[in-house]
């Protein structure tokens, strides 16, 4: 993450003012002769003093990079903890996030097989009143059937009672003709 690469660089900082010191305690150690005019000094009744103030100079100038670095680096490094705390909250805040869209996820899914079950339900009782319905009028339309047939058979009864009335009658005139 962006804060893991911050305190990488973070450390690189460190690392990178640690060598810096060290070089520049080098530096102050590998100083060059004195010059012409200070070695003459060097030569004179003072230089004792001159080579004290010189060694002074040398290892005050040392201390001073030292305490430099010190601070440079205490810097980074408390930057570098302030990164690492920083990192270890975003971790955890991405976590939760994590265990909050899969609990959320899990809920849609739950939501969705009960609204899908819901309908399901409606759509099945809607079915069922209708079929209901259908029986209903097969039975009325049953009943219907039968009353007509039994209005049919009747008259049937009556037409053939009626034919055979009808034949008796012309069967009677035919003899009365004869």
């Amino acid at each position: 993450t962006a804060q893991t690469a911050q305190t990488a660089q973070t450390a690189q900082t460190a690392a990178g003012l640690a060598s810096e010191g060290l070089q520049a305690l080098q530096q102050a150690e590998a100083l060059p002769a004195l010059p012409p005019q200070a070695q003459e000094l060097h030569q004179s009744p003072k230089a004792s003093e001159f080579e004290a103030l010189d060694g002074s100079v040398r290892h005050s100038a040392g201390r001073v990079l030292a305490e430099l670095f010190e601070r440079k680096a205490a810097e980074a490094l408390v930057s570098m903890h302030k990164d690492t705390r920083e990192a270890q909250r975003l971790e955890s805040t991405a976590s939760q996030l994590r265990g909050k869209a899969e609990r959320l996820q899990r809920g849609i899914h739950g939501a969705v097989a009960t609204a899908a079950k819901t309908v399901a339900d409606e759509i099945l009782k809607k079915t069922v009143r209708e079929v209901n319905l259908m029986s209903e009028e097969v039975k009325l339309a049953e009943e219907n059937a039968a009353q007509s047939q039994e209005l049919a058979n009747e008259a049937m009864q009556k037409a053939k009672a009626a034919e055979r009335a009808l034949s008796s009658e012309v069967h009677r005139i035919r003899q009365a003709n004869e």
